[in-house]
C-alpha cells in the first residue's frame, strides 16, 4: 500500500526559502594561503600558498605552524582572487581538530578580513555563528560569518590570536568557504592602451574589454567621464551583451579642445553591478605651439631664435608640434 507524504505549509515555505537562498562557494576560484607569526592582526608575515583550505575536501587539515608560534602571535587562512569579487554574503570555515600537542584553536581576537590588493582590513557589521569559544571545544566545528554584502574585494581570510594563555600554540583549519548567491555572477572591465596622445582636432582609440565572472551573462552598458571640453566620446558598440566582448572608445577632439593631460574613467554598468577602468588622454595644441608635456618630458624653446643644426632650423615655437598620431 502506497502512502502519501503530507507537507505542512511551514515546511513548504522552509523548503522554498532554502532553494531561494542557494549559495555558490567561490573559494576554489582563487588561490589559498595561510599566515603565521604575525605581530598584528592585519600583517602578512609568512604568507604561504596552500590548496588544502579551498580544495573542496572538508576533512584534510592544515596546521598553520606545526613548529609552534610565539606568544600572542596571529595566524590565519584565506583566499586571494586574481580579480575583484562582489556580492559576497557569507564566509564559513571548518576549524580543524586538536593534534597530540593540543594545537588547534584560536585563543582570542578572531576576525574576518578582506583584501584590497595592498592591505588587509577587518570586516565590520558581520557576526559569526556559533559563537567561537576560544578553547578546545571550538575544534571540529563549522563557523559562518554573515553580514552586509562585500563588494570589490580581492581576498577574504580568517585571522585569530594563538598562544595567549599558553595552551594552544597554533591553529588548525580544514576549509575556508566564501559564498555568493547562486547566479550572482560579476564581470571585470579593462581598457588599453593605458595612455594616448592626440593633437586637438584628431582622435584616439581605446579598446574596452568585458570578461565574465561566476557565469555572468548580462549586458554591460558603457560610459566615460573626466574628458576635456571640446571632445566627443563614442563607444562602438555602446554596450556589450552575453557577459563578454570588446568595444572601441573613440576619443574625437575638436580643434578648440583644451590642451592638457586628462584621466578618463570608463564605467561598465549591468543592473546593480558596476566596474570601472582608468586611462589617460593627452591633448596637444594643433596651432604649432610647443607641446608642454610630450613623451613624459617638458619641452621649451629659446625665445631668441637661435640657429640649430647649421642654421637649418630656428628654435622657434612654430617649428615644433605633434602630429596626429601623438
Amino acid at each position: 500500500m502506497k502512502k502519501r507524504l503530507a507537507l505542512s505549509s511551514s515546511a513548504i515555505l522552509l523548503f522554498a526559502a532554502t532553494i531561494a537562498s542557494a549559495q555558490t562557494n567561490i573559494a576554489p576560484n582563487g588561490k589559498g594561503y595561510y599566515w603565521y607569526g604575525m605581530k598584528s592582526a592585519t600583517a602578512t608575515t609568512n604568507q604561504t600558498a596552500t590548496t588544502i583550505i579551498n580544495d573542496g575536501n572538508l576533512t584534510n587539515t592544515l596546521n598553520c605552524d606545526s613548529t609552534g608560534d610565539s606568544a600572542n602571535r596571529y595566524e590565519g587562512a584565506g583566499v586571494i582572487f586574481s580579480s575583484a569579487q562582489s556580492n559576497v554574503t557569507s564566509v564559513a570555515f571548518i576549524n580543524g581538530p586538536l593534534d597530540p600537542y593540543q594545537n588547534g584553536y584560536f585563543e582570542a581576537n578572531m576576525t574576518l578580513q578582506t583584501y584590497n590588493g595592498s592591505a588587509w582590513s577587518t570586516v565590520s557589521g558581520w557576526t559569526v555563528s556559533p559563537t567561537y569559544s576560544y578553547n578546545s571545544s571550538a575544534v571540529g566545528k563549522t563557523y559562518t560569518f554573515t553580514g552586509p554584502a562585500l563588494n570589490n574585494v580581492l581576498g577574504v581570510r580568517v585571522v585569530g590570536q594563538v598562544n595567549v594563555i599558553g595552551d594552544s600554540i597554533s591553529w588548525t583549519v580544514n576549509e575556508v568557504m566564501i559564498y555568493q548567491p547562486s547566479g550572482s555572477g560579476n564581470f571585470t572591465l579593462t581598457a588599453s592602451p593605458s595612455t594616448q596622445g592626440v593633437v586637438a582636432g584628431s582622435s584616439a582609440d581605446y579598446t574596452v574589454t568585458v570578461a565574465p565572472q561566476n557565469g555572468f551573462t548580462g549586458t554591460v552598458s558603457l560610459s566615460v567621464s573626466g574628458a576635456p571640453s571640446g571632445w566627443t566620446p563614442t563607444f562602438s558598440p555602446s554596450s556589450i551583451s552575453g557577459g563578454s566582448g570588446s568595444s572601441t572608445l573613440k576619443a574625437a577632439t575638436s580643434s578648440s579642445a583644451a590642451t592638457g593631460t586628462y584621466a578618463l574613467t570608463i564605467t561598465g554598468t549591468s543592473g546593480s553591478l558596476k566596474q570601472t577602468a582608468s586611462v589617460t588622454l593627452t591633448v596637444n595644441s594643433a596651432n604649432g605651439s610647443v607641446p608642454s608635456d610630450w613623451m613624459g618630458y617638458t619641452w621649451n624653446v629659446d625665445s631668441d631664435g637661435t640657429c640649430i643644426g647649421g642654421c637649418e632650423i630656428d628654435s622657434e615655437a612654430s617649428n615644433l608640434s605633434v602630429h596626429a598620431n601623438g
